[in-house]
């Protein structure tokens, strides 16, 4: 198993949005179609006062599998 970590910060106020860009629409049944794929959460603080971040982890059961993520979607 992989984990892939992703830190993306965000101007304050904007967080919420990030996160909903993840968990609405298709995009999660996207990423969770690309095989090997096992599962992603989401972290969001809020406790910086200059920006806000968003952690995003995902598992994959190789790197390959991780890989085929960005060759055949565009997120």
């Amino acid at each position: 198993m992989i984990i892939v970590t992703n830190t993306i910060k965000i101007e304050p106020g904007y967080g919420e949005h990030v996160i909903s860009q993840f968990t609405q629409g298709d995009v999660s049944q996207r990423i969770a179609d690309v095989e090997g794929f096992l599962g992603f959460e989401l972290f969001h603080n809020q406790a910086k006062d200059e920006f806000e971040e968003v952690v995003v982890t995902s598992r994959w059961t190789t790197d390959e599998a991780q890989k085929k993520l960005g060759e055949k979607h565009s997120f």
